[in-house]
């Protein structure tokens, strides 16, 4: 600990509590991708249960904060849900203030964990499955941490509408441009407007923001010529570096930015058959070739421009 200055103390509680967990008529069909993947008792169970990580997550930071070196910095990694307005209106930038703050996961995550308080009307919409708070919860969820670290790959998209929220949630059409994971959907604007929305819908332009994973799976190949061509991750990387550049220039605290990642991985439930590195990974031989977007970021960092 008297080497280590920065650290993060959960990531993606989204991830390890609400893609692993569900309950009776809950996501997921009561089979979870993730490890445990356990069918809960109920649906306040569930909240329960995520309100248990938030405990333990202000808990961590507390236990850094009491026995790292002194200039140490922490907090924590979450995949926020982003949303993106369908029209650069004021109505749909409204709702999606809204939606970033008012609906599930994120009225469940990091409202509490950044604002001190769940947001009454994700409460009002859970009801009777809401979760119970103790004395002193909310202060240790809420342990002030030093930024965030915003894992983001996609976006959904938002509209004004006439419900408790003000925010209507879109659907993907079917053809919708889609990378190799299901969920991945591409929407260029993903970063400008997670970012904005921290400070504007939470209040928290104090934050400093680093964007902790960022990228795209493609099911990658060596062609003929020793080569990689990832051209849709180089797309995908290009815009996404633009609404990076979009958030600095408006005067959001965006402050560092990692791609997600530097080699194919073992991914979640999905194992190796989605790739997401930009460094081509022979699993059988581990033999490993730098792809076309490897290329291309490295040409980006050294000229510190989007190319």
């Amino acid at each position: 600990g008297d080497r280590v200055k920065h650290w993060y103390t959960t990531n993606e509680i989204r991830s390890f509590v609400h893609t692993a967990y569900t309950f009776p008529g809950g996501p997921f069909d009561g089979a979870p991708p993730f490890a445990p993947g356990i069918e809960l008792a109920s649906e306040q169970a569930f909240w329960q249960t995520s309100h248990n990580a938030l405990l333990a997550q202000g808990m961590g930071v507390q236990a850094v904060r009491a026995s790292a070196s002194r200039g140490s910095t922490v907090t924590l990694v979450e995949d926020s849900v982003t949303y993106v307005p369908l029209t650069e209106t004021a109505e749909d930038i409204e709702a999606t203030a809204k939606a970033f703050r008012s609906m599930s996961p994120n009225g469940g995550i990091i409202v509490p964990i950044l604002t001190g308080e769940y947001d009454p009307i994700f409460l009002e919409n859970l009801g009777a499955s809401a979760p119970k708070i103790r004395a002193g919860d909310m202060e240790i969820i809420s342990t002030p941490i030093d930024g965030f670290g915003f894992n983001t790959y996609s976006a959904s998209y938002v509209r004004a509408a006439d419900n408790n929220i003000g925010a209507e949630e879109l659907l993907f059409p079917e053809g919708y441009p889609t990378y190799q994971s299901s969920w991945l959907k591409f929407a260029p604007d993903t970063v400008y407007w997670g970012v904005r929305m921290f400070s504007e819908s939470l209040g928290r332009d104090d934050l400093s923001i680093v964007v902790t994973e960022s990228g795209a799976s493609q099911p990658d190949a060596i062609d003929a010529d020793g080569e990689v061509m990832d051209t849709g991750r180089v797309m995908y990387l290009r815009e996404t570096l633009k609404s990076a550049h979009r958030a600095i220039e408006e005067g959001y605290p965006l402050d560092g930015f990692f791609v997600w990642s530097f080699m194919d991985n073992f991914e979640w439930a999905n194992g190796y058959v989605e790739r997401f590195g930009i460094t081509y990974v022979d699993f059988d031989t581990q033999q490993r070739t730098p792809k076309e977007s490897y290329d291309w970021f490295e040409q980006v960092v050294a000229q510190n421009r989007v190319l």
